[in-house]
């Protein structure tokens, strides 16, 4: 990974959060960073120069880890920063693992934490609860949710959301209204599943993602200007 630099967008970010002068520590963030949301293991920061993207920063072994890497063309997140295998999937631009001295340097993927940049999405507004209940039928397809109208309104509306939705079920073990289905103008987005990636597969995420990985072996970096700046 080291010969594919930082997106630009991601360094800006970076520059506002390390401390270049030691180990690469995150900086308090709520300094730096207005916060939009939060769940159980990531939170949604506004970006710094651009209203349409966002920061996520999260720990542990959080499943949109998978997802993202799954959803990004060739697998690789920030090769296509905004391509994305589905209109239902969310726009990754770049990702990168960094360093936490909070955490035991022992177990490596909660020794750090990850910072991506992503698309800024909008929640589901009330008014398509009929559209919410019919997702819900197709990532709990054992319950009784929703209409046979209903999932028929939903399935014209969005022919391809049920195939894609059946191709990532494995993560999709529930689903909560306030972050995981969001919207992109018209379009709903699977904005981040529910699962947990296994220890193998969150130390190989973090050895193709990991910060020293990507500059070459070494956490510091010339500040990068955001844009328009």
């Amino acid at each position: 990974m080291a010969d594919r630099p930082l997106a630009g967008e991601l360094q800006v970010v970076l520059d506002l959060l390390l401390d270049h002068a030691g180990p690469a520590p995150l900086k308090p963030v709520g300094r730096k960073l207005k916060l939009l949301g939060r769940g159980d293991l990531a939170r949604v920061y506004e970006y710094p120069s651009d209203p349409d993207l966002v920061v996520r920063i999260g720990q542990g072994d959080d499943g949109w880890i998978a997802y993202a890497l799954g959803i990004s063309e060739d697998g690789v997140i920030g090769a296509h920063p905004t391509a994305a295998r589905s209109p239902h999937a969310p726009r990754v631009v770049d990702l990168a693992f960094v360093p936490h001295a909070e955490f035991d340097p022992m177990c490596s993927w909660d020794a750090h934490r990850w910072v991506a940049v992503t698309e800024k999405l909008s929640p589901m507004p009330r008014a398509q609860d009929a559209t919410w209940r019919a997702v819900r039928q197709l990532v709990h397809p054992e319950r009784l949710i929703t209409s046979s109208a209903e999932m028929k309104h939903l399935t014209q509306t969005y022919p391809d959301l049920p195939a894609f939705i059946a191709d990532w079920s494995g993560l999709l073990r529930d689903v909560d209204k306030g972050s995981n289905f969001m919207m992109r103008g018209d379009t709903l987005v699977v904005n981040d599943p529910i699962g947990c990636m296994r220890a193998p597969q969150m130390e190989s995420a973090i050895e193709m993602y990991s910060l020293e990985a990507r500059l070459g072996a070494s956490v510091r970096a010339e500040p990068a200007m955001a844009p328009g700046m």
